[in-house]
């Protein structure tokens, strides 16, 4: 094998190790009440949906970090109480601790029922969605497969 044949080779690892690890930003469902959470939006996170996220924290709790990140995370959350039923999803700043967050007094803590979920290890993991394969990898995997056979065919 000479080092054209190497060189050649190494590229393409490189390519497909590239390929693989790009980080794109996280996609999320978005909505801002039960109505529209029944069939919520599908986004990629960005400042201005965390930023939606963080005045929809601080209008229904108390203590809401105003620290912004580059790095955003699903969010959800599920509010039943006297001052009737909120229901959320959006992106949040990883940053913000918002499941750990006191309700504001409008939700009397008698009767209160809330659900929080915040993550980041898939895109729509607000509830859980599928797991998506990145095609652009799959393609690259395989062309470099073929390339790798035929040199050594």
């Amino acid at each position: 094998m000479d080092f054209t044949k190497i060189g050649f080779i190494v590229t393409l690892i490189a390519v497909c190790c590239f390929t693989y690890s790009t980080p794109n930003a996280i996609r999320c469902y978005i909505c801002d009440n039960p109505a529209s959470c029944d069939k919520p939006m599908k986004s990629e996170c960005s400042a201005t949906l965390a930023n939606a996220s963080w005045r929809y924290l601080d209008y229904h709790h108390v203590g809401v970090s105003n620290a912004t990140s580059t790095i955003y995370e699903c969010f959800s959350e599920s509010i039943d109480s006297y001052a009737g039923k909120f229901q959320f999803k959006g992106c949040i700043y990883d940053i913000i601790d918002a499941c750990e967050l006191p309700l504001r007094n409008m939700h009397a803590p008698g009767g209160t029922k809330k659900s929080c979920k915040k993550c980041n290890y898939k895109d729509y993991c607000n509830p859980a969605g599928r797991v998506g394969i990145n095609i652009s990898t799959v393609a690259v995997v395989a062309i470099v497969g073929f390339i790798i056979r035929q040199m050594y065919a």
